[in-house]
């Protein structure tokens, strides 16, 4: 999993971490906590996603 937060002009990653099957919750371990944040140009993050829209 990871925090998607659209930025106006750009799209930032952050928070990586998984949500298990078990119902524990969203879990991070240390690598995940120090990895990151990640910015894109939000128009070649959009581009790049519209390949697997359902419209």
């Amino acid at each position: 999993m990871v925090k998607v937060e659209d930025l106006g002009d750009r799209i930032k990653w952050s928070d990586i971490g998984w949500e298990s099957d078990w119902g524990q919750g969203f879990s991070q371990n240390d690598w995940m906590k120090r990895t990151g944040p990640f910015y894109f140009d939000k128009t070649v993050y959009i581009s790049a996603l519209r390949v697997y829209s359902m419209r």
